[in-house]
């Protein structure tokens, strides 16, 4: 038998925190979150520079860098790991 591998104790929504704090960008997580990074939709990639803070659920906000750009999303790997 397949073991399901729902993620349901996984944050579905997400803060990204813009440079200074005085900015916050609320996005959704796309398929997966990981150690290492995510897949983010976003409303707008205007405004969204290659470094920033990121934080789900409860967790405390991570820095992280934009490693690819689509239209409405971006692939974000954590730098502390």
């Amino acid at each position: 038998m397949i073991e399901d591998r729902t993620l349901t104790d996984v944050p579905k929504t997400g803060t990204i925190i813009l440079p200074g704090a005085k900015k916050i960008i609320d996005c959704i997580i796309i398929i997966e979150l990981s150690d290492t990074g995510a897949h983010l939709k976003v409303p707008a990639l205007l405004g969204i520079p290659p470094h920033f803070a990121f934080a789900a659920g409860e967790k405390s906000p991570r820095k992280a860098s934009v490693v690819w750009w689509d239209v409405d999303a971006v692939g974000i790997h954590f730098d502390d790991k």
